[in-house]
């Protein structure tokens, strides 16, 4: 499934003005993060400007817009990666986006604006071509993550109902500032419970941002969904693999 694509653009130095600017496409997730089962998306390219492949979901999508809207201008020098399980059913699938903000005020007041926003969002339902999506919505503006200046995370839960037949799925955004840098991860699954698998992949973020932000080299390639159940509900659901 395609995911959700932010443009953003206009990289500005941390710390003091000598300093060189970070590198955050070296920040970005890479595919051994996540496992030996996971690879960079098939359509990361050639679905960029596809706006039709994003599913309708609802206030969700609100979400997103708005970060887009405050990204530095209209480049398409896009600093993102989407990955996704390279066995069936393709997924889980995880996109992040870095957004230099260049300001560390503006940044705290986006995160702040982003999370007022996403309060008003609690419930999904909405039809999309043949399928119908159904959501409850829950956000909170915890920092968990060891680093950050400030957090917003959001849990969607429900089912995706096609031809008869009710998927569970579950998706989670998570907003990362660290200093003047923001970072948003998605993580999408058809599956009941996300939650643990999410904070290990926001956990990995975070150090790799970090390390960009310190201008140290990147942690090694961390496998924090090495075991991770890929397509075990799915299975389940539809009887086994060979259902």
């Amino acid at each position: 499934m395609g995911v959700l694509l932010l443009a953003t653009t206009g990289l500005a130095a941390c710390g003091d003005d000598s300093a060189e600017d970070p590198d955050f496409d070296k920040a970005l997730l890479v595919a051994d993060d996540l496992g030996p089962d996971f690879r960079i998306a098939a359509d990361d390219e050639e679905e960029k400007d596809d706006d039709d492949s994003d599913p309708d979901w609802g206030c969700l999508l609100d979400f997103k817009d708005d970060a887009a809207d405050e990204s530095e201008d209209g480049d398409d020098d896009d600093i993102e990666v989407e990955l996704e399980a390279a066995v069936d059913p393709g997924a889980p699938g995880v996109f992040q986006v870095v957004v230099d903000v260049g300001n560390e005020d503006k940044a705290r007041k986006l995160v702040g604006e982003l999370a007022d926003r996403v309060d008003g969002c609690h419930s999904v339902d909405t039809q999309d071509e043949d399928t119908r999506w159904q959501f409850d919505v829950d956000s909170d503006r915890v920092a968990w993550a060891d680093g950050a200046d400030q957090q917003v995370n959001v849990a969607a839960a429900g089912k995706a109902s096609f031809s008869g037949v009710d998927l569970p799925v579950s998706l989670s955004f998570t907003l990362v500032r660290m200093k003047d840098v923001v970072s948003m991860v998605m993580f999408f699954d058809m599956a009941s419970d996300i939650d643990e698998a999410n904070r290990d992949v926001v956990g990995v973020v975070v150090d790799r941002l970090s390390a960009a932000l310190d201008g140290d080299d990147q942690p090694e390639p961390a496998g924090v969904l090495e075991d991770y159940p890929i397509g075990e509900e799915f299975n389940e659901l539809l009887g086994g693999a060979d259902a």
